[in-house]
């Protein structure tokens, strides 16, 4: 996965040797609450991130320590049933949106997305420029409270 490439290059050259070996490298995975589909490939995904190993001297981290947060409005357990081991041991965690951050597509049936629709969902969603503006406010500042290296999106326009 091109996420797993962009770990492995991350240079900490400036970095002492000693913080180096101590980091871990945390990712922030934002998933779409619309589908199943898309949680499935998220798993997948945070599965290979998670076993990334940081032989490379270069890597980000020296002692192969990636933690991964679901950010959604899935219900959790479709992702905590798939990581049991690496949620006890701290590598992974979910966080459960209240309000989700997109609508994914509006589909008239199973092939069939409604354009206007899934727009009209969506600005409704995501309200005035002020509440998207404090939205992601709100997701910076979490995001920088816990220190996260990288942020990947699975189709959640808002967290772009």
């Amino acid at each position: 996965f091109f996420l797993g490439l962009a770990v492995r290059r991350m240079s900490t050259a400036r970095l002492p040797s000693e913080v180096r070996g101590q980091m871990t490298t945390k990712i922030a995975y934002y998933c779409t609450g619309h589908g199943l589909g898309h949680a499935t490939r998220v798993i997948e995904v945070c599965r290979s991130l998670l076993n990334f190993s940081g032989d490379d001297e270069n890597a980000a981290t020296t002692n192969g320590e990636v933690s991964v947060v679901v950010v959604s409005s899935l219900p959790s357990h479709i992702f905590l049933t798939a990581f049991v081991s690496e949620a006890r041991s701290g590598r992974f965690a979910y966080r459960r949106l209240k309000t989700p951050l997109d609508c994914g597509g509006i589909q008239a049936d199973a092939f069939k997305v409604e354009p206007r629709e899934t727009l009209r969902t969506y600005w409704q969603l995501a309200g005035e420029e002020g509440a998207r503006r404090k939205a992601i406010e709100r997701e910076v500042a979490w995001l920088a409270r816990e220190q996260f290296c990288f942020v990947c999106s699975d189709t959640v326009p808002l967290a772009c």
